[in-house]
């Protein structure tokens, strides 16, 4: 060999690098936790194909079995959230137990699923 050029990375160099990078994987973690949270209120704003009733003087259409459930009251529209779990690490969830029902469904209902509807549907963006 005529010309060697060395590289070497020093711990001085790697823990400032280190730091940075997971800076960023943390912040890329977070923006794809967002999408997804806002895809899976976009999911559940679009029309709906479930049958019609009236409830506290309101009209209310509901979602179809395998439709993103269809905002009523708000409640679990509202409740979804994204919440840090560590280091590039993000949930995106609710507390309303109400989600898990129409997530997965129940003996006498059908899956209305949004969560993980709206994390593939971000996936395949990705």
């Amino acid at each position: 060999m005529r010309t060697v050029y060395r590289v070497t990375i020093t711990e001085d160099h790697v823990v400032p690098a280190k730091g940075e990078v997971l800076r960023q994987l943390d912040l890329l973690c977070r923006q794809v936790a967002d999408r997804i949270l806002d895809r899976a209120r976009r999911l559940m704003e679009l029309p709906k194909h479930g049958r019609f009733y009236s409830r506290r003087g309101r009209v209310h259409q509901a979602s179809a079995p395998g439709e993103p459930p269809a905002v009523d009251t708000g409640a679990l529209y509202e409740s979804l959230r994204v919440e840090k779990a560590g280091d590039a690490d993000y949930l995106v969830g609710t507390g309303d137990e109400k989600a898990v029902w129409l997530e997965f469904g129940t003996r006498r209902m059908a899956a209305r699923p949004f969560l993980a509807r709206a994390a593939r549907e971000v996936e395949r963006e990705l």
